[in-house]
């Protein structure tokens, strides 16, 4: 079954962010297609479960991806240099249209976007 959270409304974000949070990710799993404006992290965390409800983790880990469309240029700059990240916050600037990732890590890692829109979606292979 293919799980999906789309957030088009800044009051929405905090959905995506309890999908996320304290999850850890690779800067090497970032990706980025010009073609289309999408930015894909991907990233691990336990299944969500049916009757656990969208904001339990339980089950054994799965493959997800955070994307973030209409992106017009990003900036992912890692001044620690660990590689690996959690998922600490997702702030959205209306006025910059700026989308910031926050980490537990320092990392600077933003994207300047057309509009909000972020979706996470656990993948199934």
């Amino acid at each position: 079954m293919d799980r999906a959270w789309q957030v088009t409304d800044p009051e929405e974000l905090g959905v995506i962010m309890n999908i996320v949070h304290d999850c850890w990710f690779d800067v090497e799993d970032v990706s980025f297609d010009t073609g289309v404006g999408k930015l894909s992290v991907r990233f691990q965390r336990p299944s969500i479960g049916e009757e656990g409800g969208l904001f339990k983790k339980q089950g054994p880990l799965s493959d997800w991806v955070l994307e973030i469309e209409g992106v017009e240029s990003y900036e992912l700059a890692e001044s620690e240099h660990v590689g690996r990240y959690d998922f600490n916050e997702i702030v959205y600037s209306q006025g910059e249209k700026r989308i910031t990732i926050t980490t537990g890590i320092p990392l600077v890692f933003y994207a300047v976007v057309t509009s909000l829109d972020v979706a996470v979606r656990q993948v199934v292979v």
